[in-house]
């Protein structure tokens, strides 16, 4: 009787000390189960962005620079459209930078180089940049016919599309009021190289990469442009481009989906991996650049590939331009409204 009551009170005085705890592990436990989790952040709408990129004026402006011949190394083309964007832009309102370098021919030849850079709003931290290359290639080393293989092209679509999107997008960029932070590069000297060294091609996108124009130098976002306006184009997510910037390859592919133009920006990787001024960009200045570039299903890059049929305009297609002026476009707009923040 007596150990059944002392245990009795033992049990009393255990349960008073740790009824306490019992009741407070209770009550924190009731309250979790309350509590809800914090809602995910709100998307940012696509916001509406007026302006019209206008293809016709960039098919133009492509023709235009057809009239001045062959552009490449030591010829008075070269030095011609050199004149003519560095004026074209200044035109239109932008901080115009030119780089000379030296380059060399595939003969080994020391000769000159200049890039171009085009600024906009340079009080704006926050830069994006956009590239093509300007040059021709110095011969139609791929042309089904022998005889012209020698001979140099004039390159309508490698890379005058682009040439002309960028400076559209400069007359552009001229009238907008949103303050955009952009920088325009036309490497020079990209389409003088042999398959038998790497580094031969791309010579101005590997100087700029090495001495870039600005210290430290980190846009955004990178995007290159090549071969961006030929009928029935095609342009897969290039393999070094997600490699090193994916991102950006994501967003501007989004842009495009909004906009309906998924057939030309297929969601699908590319073939090979092309040797273009962004593999430079990316590995030596370890800036993230894409690669928008035309590549059919079945072949290497498009049939008029360093062939006399890029002499001419009857490849070109001013649907093409339009979608890839409209997606860079808008891509400018819906990156600066924080559309793809925390993607």
């Amino acid at each position: 009787m007596f150990k059944n009551k002392t245990a009795w009170i033992v049990g009393i005085i255990v349960f008073a000390m740790v009824a306490p705890f019992f009741l407070k592990f209770l009550g924190n436990l009731s309250n979790e189960r309350t509590v809800e989790p914090p809602p995910p952040p709100a998307k940012v709408a696509y916001p509406e962005v007026k302006a019209t990129f206008n293809a016709d004026a960039a098919y133009a402006l492509t023709e235009k620079l057809l009239t001045f011949g062959q552009r490449h190394f030591d010829t008075k083309g070269h030095e011609a459209v050199r004149q003519w964007l560095v004026s074209e832009l200044k035109t239109r309102g932008a901080t115009v930078l030119e780089q000379p370098f030296k380059a060399k021919t595939p003969a080994g030849k020391e000769t000159n180089g200049t890039n171009l850079i085009a600024s906009y709003n340079l009080a704006n931290p926050k830069r994006i940049l956009f590239a093509v290359h300007w040059d021709s290639r110095h011969i139609g080393d791929r042309d089904e016919d022998p005889k012209f293989q020698k001979e140099p092209i004039l390159g309508a679509d490698d890379a005058g599309t682009g040439v002309s999107i960028l400076l559209e997008m400069a007359a552009m960029l001229q009238k907008d009021s949103s303050h955009l932070g952009v920088d325009l590069i036309f490497f020079d000297a990209e389409d003088w190289g042999t398959s038998q060294t790497t580094e031969s091609w791309c010579q101005g996108s590997q100087y700029w990469s090495r001495t870039p124009h600005a210290p430290s130098y980190k846009p955004k976002h990178a995007i290159l442009l090549d071969m961006v306006g030929a009928k029935n184009a095609r342009f897969p997510k290039e393999q070094i481009s997600t490699k090193y910037a994916s991102r950006t390859v994501e967003n501007v592919w989004k842009t495009a989906r909004q906009l309906g133009y998924m057939q030309l920006f297929v969601d699908e990787p590319s073939r090979d991996a092309v040797i273009d001024d962004h593999k430079f960009v990316n590995e030596i200045a370890q800036i993230p650049m894409i690669d928008i570039i035309n590549y059919p299903a079945d072949r290497f890059l498009g049939e008029y590939h360093h062939t006399h049929l890029d002499s001419g305009m009857s490849h070109i297609d001013k649907s093409t331009i339009r979608a890839v002026g409209q997606t860079l476009w808008h891509f400018l707009h819906y990156d600066n409204a924080g559309v793809f923040e925390g993607d």
